[in-house]
C-alpha cells in the first residue's frame, strides 16, 4: 500500500459521471482522494492514518487544604464629623462582608499559597466611608507566630491557604480588632 489508504494501481482516473453519486460527506479516506483528485491542480491525492494518544496521570489523593488563620488589629484614624463606632462597624463589614456582601477576607478570597498585600488591605479599609487613613495594622498567626507589624507582602506556604472568618463561634479561624482615633 502506497500513502494513499486505498491499494495501489497505475491507472487510477478520478469517479467518471456514470458511477452512482454519493453523499456530499465523504465516509473514508479512499472517498477524501476521490474527492481531491476531482480538482483540476491535484495531480494525485493521499491519506495517512493518524492516531492520537494522550495518557491520563494517575489520580493522586487530593490534599486537604491547610489553612493559616490570621489575627488582625487594625487602628484607624476616622474623619471628623464621622462616630468612630460607625466607622469600626463599616471596616468590619468590608473586610468579614456578610450574607449579602463579598468581604475582603471571604472564603473565595484567597487560594494555595496566595500572599496578603498590605497595601490591597489598607485601600479597601481606606474605601470606607469615615476612614481618614490606616495607622497600624498587627497580625498574628496561630501556632505560627505571636503579633507583630504587617510588612508590605505577608507570604503563605504553597500548601496553605489564609483564614480570617471572624466568627465568635469559631475563633480558631482568626479574627479581627478594629480601634479607632478620632472622629465626632
Amino acid at each position: 500500500m502506497g500513502p494513499c489508504s486505498r491499494p495501489s494501481s497505475t491507472s487510477h482516473s478520478p469517479r467518471s459521471a456514470s458511477s452512482p453519486p454519493r453523499s456530499s460527506a465523504p465516509s473514508t479516506p479512499v472517498d477524501c482522494c476521490d474527492i481531491a483528485e476531482l480538482l483540476e491542480w491535484v495531480q494525485r491525492a493521499g491519506s495517512w492514518q493518524t492516531g492520537f494518544v494522550t495518557p491520563d496521570r494517575p489520580r493522586r489523593p487530593r490534599a486537604r487544604p491547610r489553612f493559616r488563620a490570621v489575627d488582625l488589629e487594625i487602628t484607624v484614624c476616622v474623619k471628623p464629623g464621622f462616630l468612630p463606632s460607625d466607622v469600626r462597624d463599616r471596616v468590619l463589614l468590608r473586610l468579614r462582608g456578610d450574607a449579602t456582601t463579598q468581604g475582603f477576607f471571604s472564603v473565595d478570597s484567597f487560594t494555595f499559597g496566595m500572599p496578603l498585600h498590605r497595601l490591597t488591605l489598607e485601600a479597601a479599609i481606606g474605601s470606607v466611608p469615615g476612614v481618614l487613613g490606616v495607622l497600624s495594622i498587627r497580625i498574628a498567626a496561630r501556632g505560627f507566630h505571636l503579633p507583630r507589624n504587617l510588612e508590605p507582602v505577608y507570604r503563605v506556604p504553597d500548601n496553605q491557604i489564609l483564614r480570617l472568618a471572624n466568627d465568635p463561634r469559631t475563633p480558631e479561624r482568626g479574627s479581627i480588632k478594629v480601634y479607632t482615633e478620632g472622629g465626632v
